[in-house]
This record gives C-alpha cells, sequence and structure tokens, in this order.
C-alpha cells in the first residue's frame, strides 16, 4: 500500500497541492484592496517542469530497481494446481 502510495498517487497529486498553496498565497497579497491573481502569471511552466521531472525521475528509479540482468532466462507464467505461478528467472 505504501508503495502504491508513494508510486502513483503522491506524483499525481503533489502538483495540485502546490498550485493550491500558490493560489492561496497569492489571495493573500493585496494590492489596494484588488487580487493580484492572473492565470498568466501562474507558474504553469514550473509545474511541467517539476512534473515531467518527477515523471522521469520515477521511470529511472524503476529502470534501476526493476527487472533482471540482461540474458537471464525466464520461465513464462504457469497454471499448476489451480495457481497461478508469475514467470521467474530459470532455477529458482
Amino acid at each position: 500500500m505504501l508503495r502504491v502510495l508513494l508510486m502513483v498517487l503522491l506524483p499525481l497529486i503533489l502538483p495540485f497541492v502546490v498550485y493550491a498553496a500558490w493560489v492561496w498565497l497569492v489571495q493573500h497579497k493585496v494590492k489596494g484592496g484588488e487580487l493580484i491573481l492572473d492565470w498568466r502569471e501562474s507558474p504553469w511552466p514550473w509545474m511541467l517542469a517539476a512534473g515531467l521531472a518527477g515523471a522521469l525521475g520515477g521511470l529511472f528509479y524503476l529502470y534501476l530497481t526493476t527487472g533482471y540482468p540482461a540474458g537471464t532466462e525466464l520461465v513464462p507464467p504457469a497454471l499448476v494446481d489451480g495457481v497461478v505461478v508469475p514467470s521467474h528467472p530459470a532455477g529458482q
């Protein structure tokens, strides 16, 4: 469950939380009684860059921490006594 939270939900929700915090901060800046909230001044490029960096970082992490070394012979999944046995390296 923690893995799902950290690898799926957190990267999905974090940009929205950052944007909500930015809107909250901007709304508390008042200039002559008028809010200084203009969508053209919003941090969309920074949010896009942060989301892209997070996605690439997550993919790089998965690349480094999952899988088997090159040349490993894998046994395909099989149904044994009504139970699905997932694929695994030969010899295990």
